[in-house]
């Protein structure tokens, strides 16, 4: 499914059908009636969860989840490889009891995560769920979906769970509820419209992917769009950056982030990183746009001692010059494009009129009127000036992201940004006396050069990869609920914990380890299963990580005791074995038990 660029005016929203992917403006009267979704559907301007009914009487004809991505201790994110969305219900402060919030929104999870299990008929009473993102601008929103209360996967185990939080000494109960995004580029306006005012769900103007998903005799696995959608949405390691509408001195809107919500222990360094695997890009017959990346390179290309921000029109002809060889379309990219969409990125800062004089004008329209300042931002322009190491790590990580394209060789040289290792078809040939020891200084240096950051293990980033199938996201779930079960275990133990995430340069993404005990120094690889195949990939990837984490240990945590000869297998290469037990607890072997034992033999 391709993402829908296009933007709609405030004045059109009430006939408006919903494009995934589409920028639904908002007002300029400066009121609370400017919200786009009250315009958009009879749900309120307030609040997560916008309901058409009542939770609490079953008459909920339709739904409305937004997400600003502003609450880190509460990271509702959508999985772009999967199509799944997490989402937190709203009782997300103690006092209350885990049904008896404001709105009745886990009343409204409850019962339709109920009725998604159940046969057609319950199904029939799930109202459509449309998920909504802060897009940036003023109070803009874009259109990420249409839901379903269920994974990809049919028998998953943990789409509502139970979630417990402590503020202030004091703990509560919360939902966090997966959903899945499905396979439809449009919701139409006449479906909501015979939705509200009572029609079956599945009536005539519904998306054939949810009349699919509620016709089953028993509940399907749907097809998700997230793997289509062609932009990167909050993702867990991202949904702690949101991006606030600032004022500044002047009355303009200040596109930037400042780190005030960040979690503590969290190195910028490294989300600044992650950030750019996340940006929102266009696409055109298949092809991901690179615009953003070059214009983020140009900024950082530039002298230290140059103005942070430049207006538009001073940089928009090199721009446009740097920008055309990587054109997707017959036509030269407009600079305005990445100008304005990089305004979502922490690695921007753009300053932009007030809402009203921006009413009804495209994004880069905005930018061809206005002429605004933009530039890195602040943290940004502050790392990359102050530590070299950062900047060649940067320009590695978009080097790498943009390899396959022919032009990034000439513009890296351009800029002046051709250092060691950023080609990424640089031959390099040396007489065969010096390439065993040039061979060995390259490995140690690449070794040197990798980040490592201790990150909270609340961060669910991981390290992407194809799936052909269903079966590793069920596995990725078993795993994730077996990593938490481990975490509480190790905290009730009184340790710290936290994961590593392992930036390496010419990487298109960072590698994240599963556990790492402070306490012990215990650098720990989880897995859903205890099968060969699964233990042989879990070895590899723990003594990957172990050549870039300091540690003093390495284990392979398993749901089960594996079999004989792969303990002896992991025990060989120096990594314990760590299993759950039926009781709850977790049992291990250590490597000294295999050395004990040989030792015994002879």
């Amino acid at each position: 499914m391709p993402t829908d660029n296009r933007t709609i005016p405030f004045e059109d929203l009430a006939d408006a059908d919903l494009y995934v992917g589409a920028v639904y403006l908002g007002g300029s009267q400066g009121t609370a009636a400017d919200d786009p979704l009250a315009k958009l559907l009879p749900v309120g301007n307030q609040g997560g969860f916008r309901h058409a009914g009542s939770p609490t009487k079953g008459t909920v004809r339709l739904s409305v989840l937004y997400t600003s991505g502003a609450e880190a201790e509460w990271p509702d994110a959508l999985d772009p490889e999967t199509g799944v969305f997490t989402y937190f219900g709203d009782n997300r402060k103690p006092g209350r009891d885990l049904l008896k919030t404001t709105r009745g929104g886990n009343i409204l999870l409850r019962n339709a995560f109920d009725a998604s299990r159940g046969a057609r008929e319950g199904r029939l009473s799930v109202p459509p769920f449309l998920l909504f993102e802060k897009a940036g601008i003023g109070r803009a929103v874009r259109f990420l979906g249409l839901l379903v209360p269920c994974e990809p996967t049919p028998d998953a185990e943990d789409v509502l769970t139970v979630v417990r939080h402590t503020v202030s000494g004091q703990e509560f109960e919360n939902y966090r509820a997966r959903f899945t995004v499905l396979d439809t580029e449009v919701v139409p306006r006449s479906w909501l419209t015979s939705v509200l005012g009572g029609a079956d769900t599945t009536n005539a103007e519904c998306p054939k992917a949810w009349r699919d998903w509620v016709g089953e005799e028993t509940a399907s696995a749907p097809d998700a769009s997230a793997r289509a959608l062609g932009f990167a949405s909050t993702s867990p390691s991202a949904a702690e950056e949101n991006l606030a509408d600032n004022v500044d001195g002047t009355g303009a809107d200040v596109s930037d982030r400042d780190g005030s919500e960040r979690g503590p222990g969290v190195d910028q360094r490294a989300l600044l990183l992650d950030a750019l695997h996340h940006l929102t890009v266009h696409r055109q017959d298949g092809g991901a746009a690179f615009y953003q990346y070059v214009v983020l390179l140009w900024a950082i290309s530039r002298p230290s001692d140059s103005a942070r921000l430049t207006a538009f029109s001073v940089a928009r002809q090199s721009l446009r010059e740097l920008l055309a060889p990587f054109a997707i379309a017959a036509r030269v990219p407009d600079p305005a494009m990445p100008w304005i969409a990089l305004a979502d990125s922490p690695w921007w800062q753009i300053e932009l009129p007030d809402d009203p004089l921006r009413q009804g004008l495209r994004p880069r329209d905005v930018v061809h009127r206005f002429d605004p300042r933009a530039g890195l931002s602040a943290e940004a322009h502050t790392l990359l000036t102050g530590d070299e190491h950062f900047r060649r790590e940067a320009v590695a990580a978009i080097a790498a992201i943009g390899r396959e394209h022919p032009a990034l060789d000439d513009l890296l040289a351009r800029l002046g940004l051709h250092s060691h290792g950023n080609s990424p078809g640089a031959d390099r040939v040396v007489p065969t006396a010096a390439a065993d020891t040039a061979a060995r200084h390259d490995l140690a240096a690449g070794l040197s050069v990798a980040r490592v950051t201790a990150i909270a293990p609340e961060i669910r980033a991981t390290e992407t990869f194809e799936r052909d199938h269903l079966g590793p996201v069920q596995a990725e779930r078993r795993e994730s609920a077996l990593q938490e079960r481990y975490l509480r275990f190790l905290k009730g133990q009184g340790h710290t914990v936290c994961r590593q995430m392992i930036v390496v340069p010419g990487e298109s993404s960072a590698l994240y380890t599963d556990v790492f005990d402070v306490t012990t120094g215990e650098l720990v690889e989880v897995k859903a299963d205890s099968g060969r195949m699964t233990i042989r990939a879990a070895l590899g990837q723990v003594l990957d990580y172990a050549r870039y984490v300091p540690h003093t240990s390495k284990a392979v945590l398993v749901p089960g005791e594996p079999r004989v000869d792969l303990v002896d297998l992991l025990l060989r290469f120096g990594v314990a074995v760590v299993w759950e037990e039926a009781s709850g607890g977790f049992r291990r072997l250590d490597p000294d038990c295999w050395r004990e034992a040989v030792v015994s033999a002879i």
